[in-house]
């Protein structure tokens, strides 16, 4: 969906800044619509962090294109500032929902714990671990072309007007600022962080073939695609990416012993467990008939952070993950003196333990 969503989003700017070549804004009865790429870039930026960045170059580009084309660089501003609408609305939005649910504006930084202690501050290994994860998933070649088509697309955009608009496409690039800050904060090396940027440069190669001569456009890009499945074959089961999305699937069938557990013993007391590192378990513990009500999470907020200082009195059940990436916070909050105190674990799966307080009923959150 975001693929979808930020390709069209790029396309659909192309043709409203097409629309203002020659025009001066303030003398028209009625500017432009923004509807179309207004509608993309929203429809992004409520899917996933990776297209605000790539929103916020994809504007600036925008700008340039217009400038480079002859209008007015107010004219240009104030277009493009009714564009930018779009995604400050649907910024806000964002942000409200993740208020509500995890209880911060944005995604909070403390869901993961920082195990990465090579790129941990230091931009530049970032940098090269999100190079290397590209490689890993793309192979050599779509890289080096998605580069030298970036520069063929600059190169167009400084020689013809006409194809000044290509340098949208540029944007895309963009989605690296999301895991090279993630990497940088010390988060997991994750391949899956660099799928946009394969889309990124496929987009970038194929508009370089497209700029470059009419007689090699054909056979440089058959080229490209037979370089490009050799390197990265599309139906293979052990591709960095498949191994990767695959890592889950036994903890979930490990986990079917906690589930088991709540679902046989279950009291109606407070279930507290980090909607960070456990979410998705969250999702599957509902099909099982818990509800979001049952959990303490990040989102109730002022609760969520007393609890952490000690979970005693504020729950019943506590689910800790304790394998990947070092552990949840949860799972380092346990290794501190009498914090689990109170509690047993009565069942353990999936990289997962439940704890059960013993005494009286803890109260729910609110």
């Amino acid at each position: 969906l975001l693929f979808g969503l930020t390709l069209f989003s790029v396309a659909a700017t192309a043709a409203w800044v097409d629309k203002h070549q020659g025009r001066n804004e303030r003398a028209l009865a009625s500017p432009v619509s923004t509807l179309l790429p207004g509608l993309g870039i929203t429809g992004a930026c409520l899917t996933r962090y990776e297209a605000w960045p790539i929103t916020g170059v994809l504007l600036a580009l925008a700008f340039t294109v217009m400038v480079r084309r002859g209008n007015r660089w107010d004219d240009s501003l104030r277009s493009i500032a009714r564009l930018a609408l779009w995604p400050v609305v649907a910024i806000a939005v964002f942000s409200l929902n993740s208020r509500w649910v995890v209880g911060s504006w944005f995604v909070p930084g403390d869901f993961f714990v920082p195990e990465n202690k090579e790129a941990l501050g230091h931009p530049l290994v970032a940098w090269r671990q999100l190079r290397e994860g590209l490689t890993l998933l793309a192979g050599d070649t779509l890289p080096k072309a998605g580069y030298v088509g970036a520069a063929l697309v600059a190169w167009a955009w400084f020689r013809s007007r006409e194809r000044a608009s290509l340098a949208l496409l540029l944007a895309l690039f963009a989605a690296a600022a999301l895991p090279i800050s993630a990497y940088t904060q010390g988060h997991p090396f994750r391949i899956r962080y660099d799928v946009p940027l394969v889309i990124a440069c496929a987009s970038l190669a194929a508009a370089g073939i497209a700029v470059s001569w009419t007689l090699l456009r054909i056979p440089l890009a058959l080229l490209l695609l037979v370089l490009v499945v050799r390197e990265a074959p599309p139906l293979n089961l052990q591709a960095p990416i498949v191994v990767e999305s695959q890592r889950e699937a036994l903890n979930m069938e490990g986990r079917r012993v906690i589930t088991a557990y709540l679902e046989a013993h279950h009291d109606g007391r407070t279930i507290m467990m980090s909607m960070g590192s456990l979410g998705h378990y969250m999702h599957d513990l509902s099909l099982a008939h818990f509800p979001i009500k049952d959990f303490l999470h990040e989102g109730n907020g002022e609760i969520w952070r007393f609890a952490m200082l000690s979970p005693r009195g504020h729950a019943g059940w506590l689910i800790i993950e304790g394998s990947a990436e070092g552990g949840d916070a949860l799972h380092h909050a346990a290794q501190l003196p009498r914090w689990l105190d109170g509690f047993e674990m009565v069942a353990e799966g999936g990289g997962a333990r439940l704890y059960k307080a013993r005494g009286p009923q803890a109260p729910g959150p609110s």
